[in-house]
């Protein structure tokens, strides 16, 4: 059995993730896992595990690591196509670590890359349609500080590891481009796996 291609795009909350991979749903028809979506489903369930996602989110935090792997692997197994990608994630060195070891499907993160300044100011000017429940200012400064915490750690861990390929894009240009580096990508990954055959 063939393993599934996936992408992950991470980087800064109003780095401009969620508009690129929708983007790629939309014009190449490939699949995208919102992290933040699978999160909120299970938060609104009634369960003791969905309150305390639901708590831990409220607060601006990351959810544990287990707690997201498990929901993570789940969805993953549940889409039927050969490739996807995951908005969100990862978002900690523990988060990397399990791209690392894992052996089920084959990984390649995609960094956009944006300065602070300008992911709060999107974020702030954005209309309110686009808005999440945890857009407050101080919450907002809250996910920056965790990014610079957590997860720029864990992306220079990938690109020093040498094991999952780390393709960086640039936040500040088009998501039409972006997308076009994020297909090319993920097609020259299918070729090595092969899933398809160079013409």
């Amino acid at each position: 059995m063939k393993k599934k291609n996936v992408g992950f795009a991470t980087g800064r909350a109003g780095a401009g993730k969620g508009f690129v991979c929708e983007f790629v749903e939309k014009e190449y028809g490939i699949k995208i896992l919102s992290m933040s979506k699978i999160l909120d489903k299970s938060r609104n369930q009634s369960t003791p595990s969905g309150e305390t996602i639901g708590s831990i989110m409220n607060r601006g935090e990351i959810v544990p690591v287990r707690i997201v792997l498990s929901l993570l692997e789940k969805e993953i197994e549940s889409v039927d196509t050969d490739k996807l990608i995951v908005d969100g994630f990862p978002r900690t060195i523990e988060q990397a670590s399990f791209l690392e070891t894992q052996n089920e499907f084959s990984p390649t993160v995609f960094y956009i890359k944006a300065k602070r300044s300008l992911c709060v100011s999107r974020i702030i000017n954005a209309p309110d349609r686009g808005k999440r429940a945890d857009d407050e200012p101080e919450k907002i400064n809250i996910r920056q500080d965790i990014f610079e915490r957590d997860t720029l750690p864990a992306i220079k861990y990938l690109e020093g590891g040498g094991i999952v390929p780390v393709v960086t894009l640039d936040g500040r240009k088009s998501r039409e481009l972006n997308a076009d580096i994020i297909m090319k990508n993920l097609r020259a990954l299918e070729i090595s796996n092969g899933l398809v055959k160079v013409k």
